[in-house]
């Protein structure tokens, strides 16, 4: 079984899934094309079908329509449930398929291992034995162009309409796929739920990814396995990544002044509060710093990144401390310093701490 595609920018193809047990090979091997959005090539989408992929998708991938070959699909027999071993399936289900392992699957979850994820759109049959279903895919990552990025959280598929027919059995077992609105902020993800907010469409040549929302005086996504802090000064009120305060601080310790881009509304006075946003990731200029990763030793999975970071200054003799986010809660109120119990050489104090600034307003956040 491979992947066909229409956009040059492709994600990698599906090679042949593994089945439940040896078997004859079935009738027919069904392909599906999707195509543009009728309004631009009307000869091929009076050819196609169209559905609206998933409900909840991103609108854009709706445009999209889709042919099957050879056209005996239409003349099978359609069933609204089949099953595979004991367990039953509805079309609509999100859906694990059976994968070869070909790609670097190491920060996977193991769910997403050697497994694909798929919505059902449609179950056609010859017989019991002979059960195809046609699918769209939840992309990971790691098999779309460019592959994972710093963003990219454990547990995160991009949504695309990219279509595919399957044999039944290769299916191995349903999956909840949770769809993640970024803009509002009163969502939090739970642990290990598998979520997308991006989506992938197959029909365009460039610029095939959604976009996302920036955060931060560097404007990048966030990675939700990380921490985020907003600002709540109401002229700002900007997520801050963690990694960026704590490059942010290094650069500040260790010589030399940071550049602050301040935003369109900021301001460089008055105090702030803030909020917590489960989980950020980014990019920084200076690699004055590691997270130190802590390791479940029931699991050896980090699911939750800690806060936890080693500065290592460039200077010989200075030797590397570490330096947390600590949050304390009072009431209502929580309140986020920078602290340190090991900053010898750099300070009288033990334990260190200091006060947290907004990167882009200026705004201490309390």
């Amino acid at each position: 079984m491979k992947r066909k595609s229409t956009s040059s920018a492709s994600p990698r193809k599906r090679q042949k899934s593994a089945t439940n047990s040896e078997q004859e090979p079935l009738p027919l091997e069904f392909t599906t094309r999707v195509v543009i959005d009728k309004t631009k090539d009307k000869k091929k989408a009076d050819e196609a079908e169209y559905e609206p992929l998933v409900g909840e998708l991103d609108a854009n991938l709706d445009k999209a329509f889709y042919t099957v070959k050879p056209v005996s699909w239409n003349n099978l027999k359609k069933y609204k449930r089949f099953s595979i071993m004991s367990e039953t399936f509805q079309v609509g289900d999100c859906i694990l398929v059976k994968a070869a392992a070909a790609v670097d699957e190491s920060r996977l979850p193991d769910t997403l291992k050697e497994r694909w994820v798929a919505k059902a759109l449609e179950c056609r049959a010859f017989d019991e034995q002979a059960v195809y279903i046609r699918l769209v895919w939840f992309q990971r990552p790691e098999d779309l162009p460019g592959g994972r990025t710093s963003w990219h959280g454990t547990n995160e598929l991009i949504a695309s309409n990219d279509t595919q027919i399957i044999d039944a059995n290769t299916v191995d077992g349903k999956v909840e796929v949770h769809h993640w609105n970024e803009e509002d902020d009163s969502i939090d993800l739970k642990d290990g739920e598998l979520f997308w907010r991006q989506s992938y469409d197959m029909t365009k040549k460039t610029s095939v990814y959604s976009a996302l929302r920036g955060h931060c005086s560097c404007n990048q996504p966030s990675n939700p396995d990380e921490l985020l802090i907003r600002c709540e000064n109401k002229k700002c009120l900007r997520w801050l990544h963690e990694e960026c305060l704590v490059d942010d601080l290094a650069t500040t310790l260790l010589g030399g002044e940071p550049e602050v881009q301040a935003t369109e509304n900021g301001n460089a006075n008055g105090t702030s509060k803030s909020k917590k946003k489960g989980r950020k990731s980014e990019a920084v200029s200076s690699k004055l710093y590691d997270r130190i990763r802590v390791v479940d030793p029931r699991s050896e999975k980090v699911d939750r990144l800690p806060s936890v970071f080693r500065i290592t200054p460039s200077e010989k003799g200075r030797p590397p401390f570490t330096v947390k986010i600590d949050e304390k809660t009072s009431g209502d109120n929580t309140v986020y310093r920078f602290v340190s119990t090991d900053m010898a050489g750099y300070s009288a104090k033990k334990p260190w701490e200091q006060e947290i600034k907004c990167l882009c307003c200026k705004s201490v956040i309390d």
